[in-house]
């Protein structure tokens, strides 16, 4: 179990297997990676999410998805992922944090035009933590984020085994903008993502 205190009164609890180092996982959602507390700080802090409709992808343990709909009050927010098992374990999180009233699982394979058209339209914000680890998924991922954002796509990236700049490059040939918010003096950091033509 992760545990997490936001403010004065709200606690989030998140069931998973905690990740040791040389530990392999059937699924990489079934933990809790260094990005997802990053993105529920920036979150936090940053205000803006109030009645609005999130999407997050790659949702794993669900802790930043939960953090939107209890904690920065999205009127609407819907965990995905792509694993049945993560599904499962994402489920009983919603559940275990009591967040059922505003926010749903589904199942979203990026690319998968079924999945995409199920989910019924845009979101004002998509989001996902640490959810690039290979270079293969940048396409559908960013075909899936042009597809659903309205308004902001914030990706909290972290170094895993593909670069910042392929990641960048990827987002340039979809028609995005961005602005990194830094942690510390390095790429990682919250990326947040706005359509080009509507950058001011």
């Amino acid at each position: 179990e992760f545990c997490f205190a936001f403010g004065e009164s709200q606690t989030i609890v998140v069931s998973g297997i905690k990740a040791e180092n040389g530990q392999t996982l059937s699924s990489t959602g079934l933990t809790l990676w260094k990005a997802a507390p990053m993105l529920c700080r920036y979150l936090m802090h940053s205000g803006g999410l109030e009645g609005k409709s999130v999407l997050e992808l790659g949702a794993g343990l669900g802790l930043c998805g939960i953090v939107a709909g209890k904690c920065c009050f999205a009127s609407r927010v819907v965990l995905t992922d792509g694993d049945t098992d993560t599904l499962k374990q994402l489920r009983q999180n919603v559940q275990i944090n009591d967040a059922s009233s505003s926010t749903s699982v589904q199942q979203l394979r990026w690319g998968h035009e079924h999945d995409i058209r199920r989910l019924g339209g845009t979101f004002d914000i998509v989001m996902g933590s640490d959810i690039i680890y290979v270079e293969s998924i940048l396409e559908p991922l960013f075909d899936t984020v042009v597809a659903l954002m309205k308004e902001q796509f914030l990706l909290a990236f972290t170094r895993r085994n593909v670069s910042i700049d392929l990641v960048l490059a990827c987002a340039k040939r979809h028609g995005l903008k961005w602005i990194l918010h830094q942690e510390e003096d390095s790429h990682e950091g919250i990326y947040v993502f706005t359509k080009a033509e509507e950058v001011e």
